[in-house]
């Protein structure tokens, strides 16, 4: 599936998911530690976007 966080016009931060999930049976489940939490949050940037974490609504 595919997944896409968003802050709408409002401050609201979003997020939409769609496409679905296959789990591979197979393959060991990933289990972040709190110093990848950039590269578990923004997968592709790595880094955190600080108003992920400092905006409220």
């Amino acid at each position: 599936g595919h997944c896409i966080y968003f802050f709408d016009p409002a401050g609201n931060r979003n997020e939409a998911f769609t496409g679905g999930y296959q789990v591979d049976p197979e393959e060991p489940p990933i289990t972040w530690t709190e110093a990848e939490m950039g590269r578990a949050i923004f997968y592709y940037d790595g880094v955190v976007d600080q108003h992920f974490l400092t905006v409220h609504s």
